[in-house]
């Protein structure tokens, strides 16, 4: 049960705004979607204390996930000591949380100008904000009394409610978006409640946008799932969902990858596995996005794995992955670095279900072991500084990582040179191709000048013929070296 002493006030007072509003003011109004029908809600300035922040704002829905007092803020929400921390999540920046985000200090150097508050937020008949949560904040701060919001009726559900503030924060081109991980659990909760159409419609994204985060956000769990480590205490920690926020682009990448519709460039089953599981393990280990890029679906075995040192391969130990090829393999249990006994890591038999070679289970051991760490560097070094089993792996990646990346550029780039003749060439015999369509168009046309068009195959032919020349000629050098 939810501690709120002071909601029957600010549910009088909002009425009498409400009440003075209609009967003395100019009728401000704002326009909501609503039932998907459009619903008229009147405007009300009232004092910035008789409003409160809410606890289930979806901007800051992925701090409050791994929150230490998350038990506590979810209980007693509107005491002044929860209020407070919402306060600070709801500036904190989504990169770092320990800092302010830069684009609540434009956001709150903006609310100081002339103008002050330009667009009125939204509140239930309670007084809970449910828009415009950042923008009180700010006004607190600057020294303003009063805010300006739209009242949404006493008959909202809290399904009402929170569609309400999905539309408003999910619109493209907002002064300040929300968090990576605060918007993909957005998305996830939206396709829980209706058709992928729907959620379309709502959010003006694309459906291979929503398509996209349902993904990615998938991705994620599984890590947390594979870095689940116990502290002394025996409570279970994973990786923060906050630890994501700046690997959008990274995150989105690998999908991209992994999810290519042209028949060249499609993965099987086996390959899409140790693609994504060999990027997540640089992402983890602190590869840049360049070097991530990098990294196609043999790199671990022709390119990082040789680099490992034998010390930080002996720590893939750590997960019991069995001697059996299949998903029984999947049924031993992961070991927490350093103080935690053994962890099961629910994940791990669908990391493993469709491994074929030794390399691949080395490559799921490794995102095991380097999913461990992360949570150890994220979670467990701030509870405990003692704690440094975590960020000593981690370390030792990073350079293998660098180089294997590094190695995997220069081969693809001597490739790509070594490859380069015979590319030309063929991208010559295409438009040769096409060359031969348009003629068959022309060959009636009085106009087309023929012999022009001898004369180009003449030199075409020529300069053909001087590239086979050259290469009988090396061919035969390299016969007489040989002794042939």
């Amino acid at each position: 049960m939810v501690n709120d002493p002071y909601r029957d006030i600010r549910i009088a007072k909002i009425a009498a705004e409400v009440k003075f509003a209609r009967d003395h003011l100019d009728g401000r109004t704002m326009t909501l979607p609503w039932n998907e029908k459009p619903l008229v809600l009147p405007v009300i300035r009232i004092a910035l204390d008789e409003v409160v922040l809410n606890p289930r704002s979806r901007r800051i829905i992925s701090y409050l996930e791994d929150h230490p007092r998350r038990a506590q803020l979810q209980s007693d929400p509107f005491s002044e000591e929860a209020q407070a921390e919402l306060a600070r999540l709801l500036k904190s920046n989504p990169l770092n949380p320990t800092q302010v985000d830069p684009a609540y200090e434009r956001l709150k150097a903006d609310l100081a100008l002339p103008h002050g508050q330009v667009d009125p937020g939204v509140v239930s008949h309670a007084g809970i904000l449910f828009n415009a949560n950042t923008r009180a904040v700010a006004l607190r701060e600057l020294g303003v009394r009063f805010i300006d919001v739209a009242v949404l009726p006493d008959s909202a559900d809290q399904k009402h409610l929170e569609d309400v503030e999905l539309w408003l924060q999910l619109r493209p081109n907002l002064e300040r978006e929300y968090s990576y991980t605060s918007y993909l659990l957005a998305v996830e909760e939206l396709i829980k409640a209706k058709p992928l159409q729907g959620v379309v419609a709502q959010i003006g994204r694309p459906e291979s946008d929503i398509l996209m985060a349902q993904r990615v956000l998938s991705m994620i769990r599984d890590l947390q799932c594979l870095g689940q480590v116990q502290d002394a205490n025996g409570e279970v920690h994973n990786i923060p969902l906050t630890y994501f926020n700046d690997k959008q682009q990274s995150l989105e990448e690998i999908d991209r990858v992994l999810n290519k519709k042209t028949r060249k460039s499609r993965l099987d089953n086996v390959s899409r596995a140790l693609l994504r599981d060999t990027r997540l393990l640089a992402m983890l280990g602190g590869a840049t996005k360049l070097q991530l890029r990098e990294i196609g679906e043999n790199h671990l075995e022709h390119h990082l794995w040789p680099r490992l040192p034998i010390e930080l391969r002996s720590q893939v130990d750590t997960v019991d992955g069995g001697a059996d090829d299949g998903p029984n393999r999947a049924s031993g249990r992961a070991k927490s670095e350093g103080r935690g006994g053994a962890v099961p890591i629910p994940g791990l038999n669908v990391a493993l279900s469709t491994r074929k070679s030794e390399t691949q289970v080395d490559v799921a051991k490794l995102l095991t072991a380097a999913a461990q760490a992360r949570t150890a560097v994220e979670v467990l070094e701030e509870l405990d500084p003692q704690y440094i089993a975590g960020d000593e792996l981690l370390t030792e990646l990073r350079r293998p990582i660098a180089d294997a990346s590094d190695d995997a550029r220069a081969m693809r780039r001597r490739d790509t040179r070594l490859d380069t003749p015979a590319k030309k060439i063929s991208e010559a015999a295409g438009k040769i191709e096409d060359a031969g369509v348009h003629l068959r168009e022309l060959l009636a046309d009085s106009e087309f000048d023929r012999e022009a068009l001898r004369e180009v195959i003449a030199d075409a032919q020529k300069a053909l013929a001087r590239i086979s020349a050259a290469l009988e000629r090396v061919e035969r050098t390299d016969s007489t070296r040989n002794g042939g």
